[in-house]
Parts: C-alpha cells; sequence; structure tokens
C-alpha cells in the first residue's frame, strides 16, 4: 500500500482532510499498527461489535423462505444481545482557504482536490451525486468532454465520498508533458464554475438518471449486487423503502437545484494534493524470525472432519441447448449471428468479434485510441459522446493478441439508433492532425512513466519470460514508429475492420 501510487496521494490528501475524524485512517493502518498488534485489544473490539443488535443478515437467492429461517434460527439465535457504546462525536474544523499537500512517487504526476460536501443522509446528497455525474460520467460529462476528449490533459475525472459522518468531492488529473499540475487544476476547478454559472446542457440530468436507472437493472441481476445494495442501506441507517426509491427523487432534480449545491459547496475552500515525480521515502519494516514448522499432512482438525462430513447433494452441470437456450443465424458467407434473449429486463448487449488482432498488426492499439477521440461525418468526436450518452448505451473496441472486439449495451429501445451510430464511427472515422498529434505526445509521455513504475516493468518482464519476442512489449510499436503513424492510415485501418471474418452476438 506504501508503493501504490493511488494509495499514497489519496492517504496525503485524506490526512489534511479529516484532521479528526477516523476516516483519515486507512483500514490497513499504518507501520506503526503493524508492529504493535494486540491480540487483546481485537477480541475486545470483535466481542464489543459483532453482536446481533449490531449487524444484519442480507440474503437474494432462490432460496426455500421457510428452511432458510429455520438454518439462520439454528445458527444464530445463541448469539445475546450486548448493550452497544456509544459512539463519539468528531467535529472536523474547517477547511481554510487551499490547503496544500505533497507526496512522492517516481513517475506520473497527478492533481489530486477534495471538496467538503455532504453526508449520506443529508437533502444534498441526491443532487450531489448528479453533479458528480455533470463532472464525470465517463462519457459527456464536462470533464470528459472539454479536458479529456480535447486531450488538455492526459486524463482527469472525478468521483464523490458520501459517508455517515462527512461528504466528500474528489476531482483529480494527470497532466501532459510540460504541463503544470496548478495548469491541470486550474482546469479542473474551470469546470466546477461552468456549473455554478449553469453552464451544462438540459438534457444531461434525466440522461443521467436513465444511466442510474440503467445500472440498477444490471447490479439487480446479479445476487451480489442485490445484496450490496441491501448492505449499503443497512450501514447507512437508511430506510430500504426510502432507498429504493432514490431514482425517484433524482428525476425531480432541476437545474438550478445543481446550481445552487455547487455554489454552496465550491466555495475555494478544499484541499489541494500533488504527487510529485521524486523517490518517495518507504519506512523499513523488520523481518520478524519464523519458526519452522514440521507439518504433518496427514492430520485433520475435528472442524475439517465435521465440515467433510455435513451431507450434500452433487452438483450436476446443465448444458446449453442450441435452438433451445440460444439461436444462430448465417447472415452472410461466414458471418453468424449467435442471439440469445435477456430473461430479466431490457437491456441488451451485443458485439462483433474480428478475428484480427496485435500479431496481425502492432497499429492496432494506437488505431483505437484515435477512435476514442474520433467522430463522424455528421458528428464531432464531443457530439458523438453526447450521443451516445443520450441513448444510455456503452460502446467499446477491445484489441487482443488474436482477436478485435466492438460492442455496445444499453436499452433495448436504443439498439437500432446505437448500431447507426456504432456502422458511422467504425465505417467512417473523422480525426484531424492536430488530435493525432496530440494523442501521440500523450502515448510516448505514458511510456516514459510507465519505464518508472515497477509493476509495468515486471509485468514486461513475465510476459518476456513467457513468450520471448512475442511477447506484447516486444511488439508494440516504437516511439519513431508512432510518431511516424499516418492519421490516414490509423482510421483506414479501423474502417477495414468489418470487412473481415466476423461474428455476432446478440443478448
Amino acid at each position: 500500500s506504501m508503493d501504490n501510487k493511488g494509495r499514497v496521494i489519496r492517504k496525503a490528501v485524506q490526512d489534511q482532510f479529516y484532521k479528526v475524524h477516523p476516516y483519515r485512517i486507512q483500514t490497513i493502518g499504518t507501520v506503526e499498527h503493524l508492529k504493535n498488534p494486540s491480540l487483546e485489544r481485537m477480541y475486545a473490539f470483535y466481542n464489543t461489535y459483532y453482536v446481533p443488535n449490531n449487524m444484519a443478515i442480507l440474503i437474494s437467492g432462490n432460496i426455500d423462505i421457510e428452511k432458510t429461517i429455520q438454518l439462520i434460527d439454528r445458527e444464530f439465535s445463541i448469539w445475546e444481545y450486548k448493550k452497544l457504546p456509544k459512539l463519539p462525536k468528531y467535529k472536523e474544523p474547517k477547511i481554510k482557504g487551499v490547503e496544500r499537500v505533497t507526496a512522492n512517487y517516481s513517475g506520473e504526476q497527478y492533481a489530486l482536490l477534495a471538496f467538503r460536501t455532504a453526508k449520506r443522509s443529508h437533502k444534498d446528497a441526491e443532487a450531489l451525486q448528479i453533479l458528480d455525474m455533470i463532472l464525470d460520467n465517463s462519457t459527456a460529462g464536462l470533464i470528459n468532454l472539454n479536458l479529456s476528449q480535447q486531450q488538455k490533459v492526459r486524463e482527469a475525472g472525478s468521483y464523490p465520498y458520501l459517508f455517515n459522518d462527512y461528504g466528500a468531492q474528489y476531482l483529480w488529473g494527470v497532466p501532459k508533458e510540460g504541463q503544470t499540475l496548478a495548469e491541470v487544476e486550474a482546469l479542473l476547478l474551470e469546470q466546477i464554475e461552468f456549473i455554478k454559472a449553469g453552464k451544462f446542457d438540459d438534457w444531461i440530468i434525466p440522461a443521467i438518471v436513465n444511466d442510474f436507472k440503467k445500472n440498477e437493472k444490471q447490479r439487480l441481476e446479479g445476487n451480489g449486487p442485490r445484496v450490496g445494495m441491501m448492505r449499503d442501506a443497512y450501514l447507512g441507517f437508511e430506510d430500504w423503502d426510502a432507498a429504493v426509491r432514490t431514482l425517484e427523487r433524482m428525476a425531480k432534480l432541476k437545474k438550478k437545484d445543481i446550481v445552487k449545491v455547487a455554489k454552496k459547496y465550491f466555495k475555494g475552500a478544499y484541499v489541494a494534493g500533488y504527487r510529485l515525480d521524486a523517490e518517495q521515502e518507504i519506512p523499513p519494516i523488520d523481518k520478524p524470525p519464523i519458526d519452522k514448522i514440521d507439518i504433518d499432512p496427514s492430520r485433520q482438525s475435528g472442524f475439517f472432519a465435521d465440515v467433510m462430513a455435513i451431507p450434500f447433494e452433487q452438483i450436476e452441470p446443465v448444458y446449453l441447448v442450441p435452438g433451445r437456450d440460444f439461436i444462430t443465424r448465417e447472415l452472410a458467407s461466414e458471418t453468424k449471428l449467435y442471439y440469445a434473449r435477456n430473461p430479466l429486463n431490457d437491456l441488451f448487449d451485443f458485439s462483433i468479434s474480428i478475428d484480427i488482432g496485435t500479431l496481425t498488426d502492432n497499429r492496432l492499439a494506437v488505431a483505437r485510441d484515435l477512435l476514442d477521440k474520433s467522430g463522424t461525418p455528421r458528428f464531432t468526436s464531443e457530439e458523438l459522446k453526447k450521443e451516445w450518452y443520450k441513448l444510455g448505451t456503452n460502446f467499446s473496441l477491445g484489441i487482443s493478441d488474436q482477436e478485435t472486439t466492438i460492442s455496445i449495451s444499453g436499452l433495448d429501445e436504443n439498439l437500432a439508433a446505437s448500431l447507426d451510430l456504432l456502422s458511422a464511427l467504425v465505417r467512417q472515422p473523422t480525426a484531424d492532425e492536430a488530435t493525432l498529434a496530440e494523442l501521440k505526445d500523450i502515448i510516448i509521455s505514458r511510456r516514459g512513466d510507465a519505464l518508472k513504475d515497477h509493476r509495468t516493468i515486471h509485468q514486461a518482464l513475465y510476459r518476456y519470460h513467457r513468450l520471448g519476442d512475442m511477447a506484447y512489449f516486444r511488439r508494440v510499436p516504437s516511439n519513431d514508429e508512432v510518431q511516424a503513424l499516418d492519421r490516414e492510415e490509423l482510421l483506414d485501418l479501423i474502417s477495414s475492420l468489418l470487412s473481415y471474418r466476423q461474428t455476432l452476438s446478440y443478448t
């Protein structure tokens, strides 16, 4: 964790942001915590808080309710109520103007800004979530369009943390070569000012609510995410009936509501953290002596024997049957469509798999990056991002060694319109020379930082050990080759993809 570039800057900012509240302490603790573990205090903590009146059992699935209740009663009824200690209240001092911190880490520089907002139960919490998505929804937010898409910075984004006691809004950015962190900070703050001035499109709030609805439908498809939704409401002391009506309340928010909270919480008081390209100091940790233990593999604990003695029914595989579980259609010569109905909701997934990858053409990864900054004859790149978001459709182009996959997903009612956009973008992508020149500089800048990143170097060595000169990092275009790439050849490479043999999948 101390050698993780994300944790390094977050910890520096968090230490300044929370001067009193335990939120400032990361769950993993500090070196001093690890040096002095107290088994007695661990037991005391467990025995104090792991009690039935301080917990919930959350279940989602195709269960037998009566048998499940019997099981819970048998296993948990012996747990006894214990009075909980009164939790202390923590009063954070106000942030005074701009409070600055720095952290060192070799490689990529990074700016992280933190504004204090509202706790999760506050009446402004939902408007603040909408505000965050107006800033960054990965597609058509102000940061996405004004900074990332126009390549004014290398990367940028935002995210909120609305906790039970306090809330925060984070904005982050990575500078380009020759760009200062102060310039990145100014660009991020400018996006906040746009919101305060109401300079965002009227359609964006309903589109964000629809995006949330789509994500909720996806979460409700799986038992794990369903339990997660219940868990979040329980831990936030939120009534379940109120939790499930969150999107209803969001849909009633107006532009003036978002402008109001922007003016209320973003008045110029924030913590600004800069991660600098410099060697960090990591405190040494003495390795403790470890006694050698002779292990007898034939031994079994009583607990293990009890578990193995539990009766169970052997799980039998259920195989997919063509014609029943999915349908195959021959659309053209060597072009197949595999189709299956989504039995749960109105969400679709559509993909085109093409048998060409970086083993065939190592320019594909750069062409993919250029496509992300490209438009169509009808839409500029920024306008195209807005169209995707209005439709509630996600578009992606995946490149591997032997395959290229073009994918879209979203609401089934918008499939036809989404296919039209996909076809126009892939068949007739448009980008100017300045966009490609900026992209080349960003790619080369990323590579420079990667050479200082031990994790990337480890991955490269691992792949080289397995594959030699066929390893990915040995096959990418050199910096000189990247600089020599031609805009037309990259766009032609993308537009030629649909002429290859392909397989279509639609759910």
